[in-house]
């Protein structure tokens, strides 16, 4: 059996805010855990937004919340054939 891809969020949008890094987390411990993942990633794209609200994000949190908001981001996941880590 193949393995798949592992898409890390962490270092592909060079996460280190507590705050953002603790939300990625926890939408990739729901993934894994089986959760909807179109679902999870437009709540963290909510959360992110939110978060924005009360401080200014980073530029890797700003880089993955414009695209978790790109029109066709559905189309794009569902083509995706990764396994979410955040490590």
């Amino acid at each position: 059996m193949e393995e798949k891809a592992k898409l890390n969020l962490l270092e592909k949008y060079n996460l280190t805010d507590g705050e953002e890094k603790a939300l990625v987390i926890d939408a990739v411990s729901a993934i894994n855990r089986g959760e909807n993942k179109f679902k999870v990633l437009h709540g963290l794209a909510f959360a992110l937004t939110a978060l924005r609200m009360n401080q200014e994000l980073s530029d890797g949190a700003k880089d993955l919340l414009n695209y978790l908001n790109k029109p066709d981001i559905n189309a794009e996941l569902e083509k995706m054939d990764v396994v979410f880590v955040a490590e």
